[in-house]
């Protein structure tokens, strides 16, 4: 009786062990709501206008193991517009720069290029005047900033670095 109540205290210490590290793991990858990672005030100091949140357009569902969000802002006086989509996967690993620059030509997008020292890889690309910054931290987290309205390429791209670089730590 003693070895039967040994081994079942094993088999609920094993478990448990097993439960916690999930718990932690699962919990390290948690997806973040868009929206704590990007405010209002931090997009008024990238782009240098004052801003509103708007209500975000449509995004991708969500499923076990990937999880998405979005938040969206618009400049008050002017046509502005600014996103953040953030992509949090437990199981699907980020596409290299290289494929992802592929997957934008054969959407459309010019202009695009990698961009150095922005997370773990970075892609810009435009589309009319839609500009993106495409950014990928570890292998599963992956943010799409998006700076649409007037304004040149050159500029778009330094507020979504600007952005990128506020981001990332909390990301």
């Amino acid at each position: 009786m003693s070895f039967r109540c040994e081994y079942v205290k094993l088999r609920v210490m094993r478990y448990l062990a097993t439960a916690f590290f999930f718990c932690v793991v699962l919990t390290s990858a948690a997806a973040k709501d868009a929206c704590s990672l990007m405010t209002a005030d931090d997009v008024h100091a990238a782009i240098g206008e004052a801003v509103q949140k708007v209500p975000p357009g449509m995004i991708p569902p969500s499923a076990p193991g990937l999880e998405y969000s979005s938040c969206n802002f618009k400049a008050l006086a002017g046509k502005t517009r600014v996103s953040l989509l953030a992509r949090y996967s437990q199981n699907r690993p980020n596409d290299s720069a290289q494929d992802l620059m592929a997957k934008l030509r054969t959407q459309g997008y010019q202009g695009i290029r990698e961009i150095s020292g922005v997370g773990d890889g970075a892609v810009w690309a435009n589309l009319g005047t839609t500009h993106q910054l495409t950014v990928m931290k570890g292998k599963g987290i992956f943010l799409l900033i998006t700076i649409s309205g007037p304004g040149d390429e050159a500029t778009a791209l330094q507020h979504a670095k600007s952005l990128a670089a506020k981001i990332l730590p909390h990301a």
